[in-house]
């Protein structure tokens, strides 16, 4: 070949190598711009990053001029060639629909960093290359090199993998029935291009020539294939179709309340997430934070994984999930979402709150509303559940009636007003069953574990709309005692009871007197599931629980009470 000849046929393997280095860019592009990253085949995209730098370091080292030179660019090569064979077999698994452990893939990636390893140690030690010479071949720039002991390791591993996806390959069309015959077919490609490849690159003696075509046949086989990967792709086309018609906001949070993440749903619900940094800790310094740690309080102190809260004029139900954040520790997941029903009752009864704000200084008018009010709750839970409603109407007066003896006490130092309010507020302490699912309330039998959950929150629902009725229209002192009866009047003297598990004077002297009336009437009143018990019976529950379940200072008062109890309730009854 003369000198003109030479140095033409230079300049076409210059060329070529950038072509083939443009062409690898642009098949890389192709992928991102046609499949996005959450329906991709992860080790094939892998495959992609790897070639490219792989087809880098050929071009490198054809345009080297000394030793150096083309040791670097060959190492540069290597670190495509020595982890591709790897991505190729873990695409054909995933594929192929066969998982791994995590610790098998982390075993899988040591032959490929050896290899890597013995190779950049050319120049350095005889490991991989005992000698290497600079040489050009055709006008461009090569190396010849006499293998090292380790060398042999990258045959070993390159062959291996290959025969590894040939055996998954054989293993599929046989046992996997429910595996694309055309995904088959592309993988099987795959493997037979490379083998065919590596052959012919051995046998010539270079791999500059041989190796980049060879990558770029794989891109194109990939890039095919993975158009129909994501046709067959379920799971992804599921959780895509799942995220466009989602309704819920996502937050993730770790062990020790550092904030992960959330979805673009939990931004608009809750903007302080925007400026709130990645890993940074969860602390109670605005209303939207404070509820998320008090949810996960709940949900890790008392088991209770469903949870409700309101920020502002919004409602929210969240539920509470444990998850794996690797080696086995846990965090949270919180998926939080718009509690439209309660939304609509705040809304009704917020409207209400302000057409009452300019009778204010008609002040019998005024006490005229608030008692329709909170008449105006009762009617609305009695309508839903018309047992629910009578046990209403008798606890209260059951109430009164406590509240009357303990009144003329001299042990308990308690006001008047204090007692009007009591007895006003008693009807209201089962309003947040209003906001319970009909299936639940009126359910006959016992309640499964996850209703009984359900049901539970009502304590919490009923407090929160007592809030939004009550404020503006009621003392603050009414509006304190009759949230406190409806969120705490199943609390219980030993602190087992719920929301909260409150214990013995933590409970509010209201709550107190109201577990007590509300235990009454359910053990002498008949219901749809259940026989009533005789006063006798009743008489007997309610001492035996007293320090257990009731506050037993109130043990004598209950005592004085009681034949004016069963002289109301027999009456009641004979109507």
């Amino acid at each position: 070949m003369d000198l003109r000849s030479l140095f033409y046929f230079c300049i076409m393997v210059i060329f070529y190598l950038i072509a083939m280095c443009v062409i690898s860019a642009v098949n890389l592009l192709i992928l991102y711009s046609l499949f996005p990253k959450k329906r991709e085949n992860f080790f094939y995209s892998s495959v992609f990053h790897f070639l490219a730098i792989a087809q880098l370091g050929h071009l490198f080292l054809a345009l080297s001029t000394n030793v150096e030179e083309a040791i670097l660019a060959n190492k540069i090569a290597y670190i495509g060639a020595a982890f591709f064979p790897m991505f190729i077999f873990l695409g054909v698994l995933d594929v192929c629909q066969i998982r791994l452990k995590r610790k098998t893939y982390l075993l899988l990636l040591l032959p490929s960093i050896f290899v890597f390893t013995m190779a950049c140690t050319t120049g350095y030690k005889p490991w991989f290359y005992e000698k290497v010479e600079y040489i050009t071949t055709m006008g461009v720039g090569d190396f010849a090199a006499e293998y090292g002991p380790f060398h042999v390791c990258f045959n070993v591993m390159f062959l291996s993998y290959m025969a590894a996806c040939m055996g998954v390959w054989l293993y599929a069309c046989i046992r996997k029935k429910n595996i694309p015959i055309y995904n088959l077919a592309y993988t099987s490609l795959i493997g037979v291009v490379c083998g065919e490849a590596f052959i012919v690159s051995r046998a010539l003696g270079t791999d500059t020539l041989v190796m980049p075509a060879c990558y770029v046949i794989i891109e194109v086989i990939l890039l095919f294939a993975a158009s129909r990967f994501q046709r067959y792709d379920l799971n992804s086309l599921i959780v895509e179709e799942v995220q466009k018609n989602n309704f819920c906001a996502y937050i993730s949070i770790t062990p020790d309340y550092h904030y992960v993440g959330a979805n673009e749903l939990a931004f608009r619900y809750f903007p302080e997430l925007l400026h709130r940094r990645i890993d940074s800790v969860l602390k109670d310094s605005n209303e939207s934070f404070k509820a998320f740690l008090n949810v996960i309080h709940r949900a890790v102190s008392m088991n209770q994984n469903l949870s409700y809260f309101q920020i502002g004029d919004d409602f929210f139900k969240c539920l509470v999930r444990s998850v794996s954040y690797g080696y086995g520790s846990k965090g949270f997941l919180l998926r939080i979402e718009k509690d439209v029903q309660m939304q609509q009752y705040s809304s009704l009864l917020g409207r209400y709150n302000s057409s009452l704000t300019d009778l204010k200084e008609k002040n019998l008018q005024i006490h005229s509303i608030q008692k329709q009010m909170s008449l105006g709750l009762v009617y609305m839970e009695e309508f839903r559940d018309g047992s629910t409603g009578g046990h209403l109407k008798r606890v209260a007066h059951a109430v009164q009636i406590l509240v009357g003896v303990i009144r003329q006490n001299a042990n308990w130092q308690i006001s008047e007003d204090f007692c009007n309010n009591v007895i006003r507020s008693a009807p209201m302490h089962d309003v947040g069953k209003i906001a319970i699912k009909d299936s639940i309330l009126t359910k006959m039998g016992k309640f499964l574990p996850e209703e009984y959950e359900v049901m539970k929150t009502h304590a919490e629902i009923g407090a929160a709309i007592i809030k939004n009725v009550l404020s503006n229209v009621e003392s603050e002192e009414m509006q304190r005692i009759a949230q406190n009866m409806a969120f705490f009047h199943h609390e219980r003297w030993d602190g087992s009871g719920y929301p909260k598990g409150l214990k013995g004077e933590q409970i509010p002297l209201e709550a107190r007197i109201m577990a007590i009336a509300d235990v009454y009437d359910a053990l002498v009143s008949e219901r749809s599931y259940k026989k009533k018990f005789s006063f006798a019976e009743a008489d007997k529950i309610i001492l035996e629980s007293m320090g257990t379940q009731f506050d037993p200072n109130l043990q004598k008062c209950y005592e004085e009470c009681r034949p004016k109890l069963e002289a109301y309730y027999s009456s009641y009854n004979e109507e």
